[in-house]
């Protein structure tokens, strides 16, 4: 898949500054990135200095965009240092999680807003390795911090917010209700993405929540997006198969128990809506070429897991050979096979099992 140009440039922009020799302090000294003991005055003013000084270059009108990439690398490295102690990160993430809003809000140039992206997806990434209270990441800003940044109108913005979320090890320790302002606001982002990318890094931040209500927004969004490739086919899977392949190896692993039935149930249907959707595209054999072969990953996936949530109906791999062959008539009839053993394993009714026709149809 082709990158797009501008993303390049950004990513040459942020990373070319590190084999070019600039002035002033590039890193905070190495007694206070590992201190086992709280910070004394001293040590904390000078972090404050630190974290100040790259905050006004990262948001100065006149700062160039090197000078924009070169502020982002001194604020995140400290949390990409593998030696940084938890007490050094429970005191660094808030100062520089708490002046990211006004980088995202102030600031019209994009390149500004996302490498505050960057810092704050650092800030999550590092922030990790501490055992921190259950509250910490919201008193830390950097909830809000991404609720901004999956609005921002720049879809690179939205990517590194999103992935800001998905970088983070484990949310076992987060607070329920700092789980759920963070998946209210990659729902709605992911609901409404245009770019595969990015929704792919909404999949995978909903999929990293361990709330249950995080599986249920997964499925309604892949619900929303049956209805919108059924009414504009050519474009690309990757964000939906990110999505459809994280909850179901997360669901293969749970517990049985209402809620994982539930979610079975749900994933077999989304799953024969797929189906029917890209067997239907393929056989009008208006996609590109790209854009069937990522038609041909979800298939697939579709064909392994199917059968793992209905076992009455065909085994694994009975679509392969159609697809392998790109013989679109005869998978659209193996597709046929399967809403008899839906209906008879879920009690799905002929309503349950029509296509979705809006990006609302579906619970």
């Amino acid at each position: 898949m082709r990158t797009p140009r501008r993303l390049v440039g950004a990513v040459i922009v942020i990373l070319v500054w590190t084999s070019v020799a600039v002035a002033g302090p590039t890193a905070l000294p190495s007694n206070i990135i590992r201190a086992d003991a709280p910070l004394t005055g001293e040590q904390r003013q000078i972090v404050e200095q630190f974290v100040q000084s790259y905050m006004d270059q990262l948001v100065r009108l006149d700062s160039t965009d090197f000078e924009v990439a070169q502020a982002q690398r001194h604020l995140s490295d400290p949390m990409r240092n593998p030696n940084a102690s938890a007490l050094f990160i429970e005191m660094y993430v808030p100062r520089v999680a708490n002046q990211l809003p006004k980088a995202l809000n102030s600031s019209s140039r994009p390149i500004v807003r996302l490498n505050a992206m960057i810092v704050a997806a650092s800030l999550a990434e590092g922030f990790s390795v501490v055992t921190e209270p259950p509250t910490i990441l919201g008193t830390s800003g950097l909830v809000r911090v991404i609720e901004i940044g999956l609005t921002d109108p720049d879809a690179y913005v939205r990517y590194w917010a999103a992935k800001a979320v998905g970088r983070r090890k484990t949310y076992q320790a987060i607070d329920e209700a700092d789980q759920r302002k963070l998946l209210a606001a990659l729902r709605t982002a992911a609901g409404h993405e245009t770019w595969a990318l990015a929704l792919q890094q909404d999949f995978l931040g909903m999929n990293k929540l361990t709330i249950a209500e995080a599986d249920d927004a997964v499925l309604n969004v892949l619900d929303q997006r049956v209805a919108i490739i059924a009414a504009t086919p050519d474009q690309s899977l990757v964000g939906d198969y990110e999505g459809m392949y994280q909850l179901f190896r997360k669901m293969v692993q749970a517990q049985d128990n209402p809620h994982t039935q539930q979610v079975n149930q749900r994933s077999a249907r989304v799953l024969y809506f797929y189906l029917s959707v890209l067997a239907d595209s393929l056989g009008r054999g208006t996609l590109s070429q790209e854009n069937v072969e990522t038609c041909k990953q979800v298939i697939l996936l579709a064909d392994q897991w199917l059968p793992h949530f209905c076992q009455a109906g065909p085994p694994p791999g009975l679509l392969k050979s159609s697809v392998e062959k790109e013989d679109w008539s005869a998978l659209q009839r193996q597709v046929q096979q399967w809403p008899a053993p839906l209906k008879k394993t879920f009690g799905f009714t002929d309503a349950d099992l029509q296509i979705p026709t809006s990006a609302f149809d579906s619970n």
